[in-house]
C-alpha cells in the first residue's frame, strides 16, 4: 500500500516539474511571438496586430532560415535511415543481446 502510494506521488511530482518546465519553456515564446505581431508593443492589442516585424525578420534572415530548414531535413532523413537499419538489426538479433540494448536505453524493467 505504501508504495503505491509512493510511486503515485512520484507519478504525480514528475508529471508538475513536465508541466512546470513545459510553461517556463513555452511562455515566453508565445509572449515574444505576440508582441513580434503588435504595431506598437507599449499600446499592445489595443493598437492592432501586423505582420511588419514578421516581414523584415524573414527579409533579412531568409538565408539563415533556409540553411536551418535545409540542416534539420539532412538529420530527419539521416536519423530516419540510421533509425530504420538500427531497428531491423535489433529486431534479427538474439533476445538477449536485444534486452541488453533496450537496457542502455530505457533502464531495468
Amino acid at each position: 500500500m505504501a508504495l503505491a502510494t509512493t510511486s503515485r506521488l512520484l507519478d504525480r511530482a514528475a508529471l508538475g516539474l513536465t508541466v512546470a518546465l513545459a510553461l517556463f519553456l513555452s511562455v515566453p515564446v508565445v509572449l515574444s511571438i505576440l508582441t513580434g505581431l503588435m504595431v506598437n508593443q507599449f499600446q499592445g492589442f489595443s493598437a492592432g496586430l501586423s505582420l511588419r516585424w514578421v516581414r523584415e525578420v524573414v527579409e533579412q534572415y531568409h538565408g539563415a532560415i533556409l540553411l536551418s530548414v535545409w540542416i534539420a531535413t539532412l538529420t530527419v532523413l539521416i536519423n530516419l535511415v540510421l533509425g530504420t537499419l538500427l531497428a531491423h538489426g535489433l529486431r534479427r538479433t538474439r533476445v538477449s543481446d536485444a534486452g541488453r540494448g533496450r537496457e542502455a536505453f530505457r533502464g531495468r524493467d
